[in-house]
């Protein structure tokens, strides 16, 4: 489900040479996970 962020965010990376897009999509994502887990936690 995240691979297109991390594939869009690696060829940034490479046509780039900056390490800027893969550290947004990693909190983007980061985000999305702890949101996850969040809910799951609610559950109880």
């Amino acid at each position: 489900m995240y691979w297109p962020g991390v594939i869009i965010a690696g060829t940034l990376v490479a046509l780039t040479g900056s390490q800027i897009p893969d550290l947004i999509i990693g909190v983007i994502i980061g985000f999305i996970v702890l949101n996850g887990t969040r809910r799951i936690l609610l559950l109880r």
